[in-house]
């Protein structure tokens, strides 16, 4: 399911009101009951579309149940979506899939990723509706990364906040090309709105973090928040990232979004919070409700709960990587038009447990 609809950053007060709905503190589209919002998540994909332990183990794709050896597989993610997906829908709950990042370079498959770009099309295939870049899909450079957007006809569409083009430069005018307002049919925004079926308006915006743009050089001339000369000093960027991300969380609410998600490849440190760029982002940017992390391969068991600068609470979660896991959030809307809430988030393990349907994803 994927409905993009009034994802401009130049044109707020144009937009504001096509979009209908200026209240900050919930959607425009306020239905009078309590709704529900399932989000699934990945982050740090990398490559991995077959099963490891090692890879040879999962090909051809076992057709009984292992013993939970072989974990991964993006045929036995998408069993695991098909079955969650078709649940929700049995009780008439909406959903979307997301990806925080980096889901290319690691394994075998990124081979063809500036041609055949196999990692973009299984995600579009298997219904992923909407991710941000991660600091390895930049590992070929900036132009690589917009051949493989454009082998993709039907590519989930791409937020990119904090994105700064060069301008002038050469290397990066093939991928600033398919940057712009989602209007005209770009590829890659600065935020996005989805309207599920059920008429849930969900804003995204999409981040590079700190980290993230400081390990990845072959995205010049492609900059990311800050001074360059700043670059990887997180109290530095910190502040111009926040700056960057404002006004689109502002947008996305004054377009009357239901729930705002940021799409961070940015991180979490678990041993120590305030070390993570997406604990100082949800504290420091008002308006997010939900942040899928992505970039440091964290687990991330239990959902993390901050107060942004305005009370209210964002959660942050993170599915490790490899495909490992597949994130699930289920949020509650209130019939009074507030935030939303947590209700429940858990982790569903991928692995050889799981006996896929659809076979042919893996073996094409």
């Amino acid at each position: 399911m994927r409905k993009a609809t009034c994802a401009v950053l130049s044109s707020i007060c144009l937009l504001g009101a096509a979009c209908g709905g200026d209240d900050k503190d919930g959607g425009g589209d306020n239905s009078g009951e309590e709704r529900r919002l399932v989000l699934f998540h990945t982050n740090d994909e990398h490559s991995h579309l077959f099963g490891f332990a090692p890879e040879l183990d999962d090909f051809p794709l076992p057709t009984e149940p292992g013993d939970g050896a072989i974990v991964g597989n993006i045929a036995r993610r998408a069993e695991v979506l098909d079955q969650e997906r078709a649940a929700l829908a049995d009780d008439g709950i909406d959903s979307l899939t997301v990806s925080a990042g980096d889901q290319t370079q690691g394994a075998l498959p990124q081979i063809a990723f500036a041609t055949g770009s196999p990692d973009f099309t299984i995600m579009a295939q298997i219904g992923y509706d909407i991710m941000c870049p991660g600091n390895h899909e930049f590992d070929l450079g900036p132009e690589a990364y917009a051949a493989a957007i454009e082998a993709v006809p039907d590519m989930p569409p791409i937020v990119s906040t904090n994105i700064h083009f060069s301008g002038d430069s050469d290397g990066d005018d093939a991928l600033e090309a398919l940057y712009g307002d989602g209007l005209s049919g770009s590829r890659i925004t600065p935020y996005q709105i989805l309207e599920t079926p059920g008429g849930i308006r969900v804003g995204f915006i999409g981040i590079m973090g700190v980290n993230a743009a400081f390990v990845a050089p072959n995205k010049t001339p492609v900059l990311f928040s800050g001074d360059p000369a700043d670059e990887g000093d997180q109290a530095a960027v910190l502040p111009a990232l926040y700056a960057d991300l404002q006004p689109a969380v502002d947008a996305l609410r004054d377009e009357g979004a239901d729930v705002v998600v940021a799409l961070s490849h940015s991180g979490v440190d678990l041993a120590t919070p305030e070390n993570g760029d997406d604990w100082n982002i949800a504290q420091n940017v008002s308006g997010i409700d939900v942040i899928v992390s992505g970039h440091t391969h964290t687990e991330v068991d239990d959902a993390i709960v901050v107060q942004d600068p305005e009370g209210s609470d964002v959660t942050i979660v993170q599915a490790g990587s490899y495909g490992r896991f597949l994130g699930r959030v289920e949020l509650v809307l209130p019939a009074d038009g507030g935030r939303p809430t947590l209700d429940t988030y858990n982790l569903l393990p991928i692995d050889d447990t799981i006996v896929p349907s659809d076979t042919g994803i893996t073996d094409e």
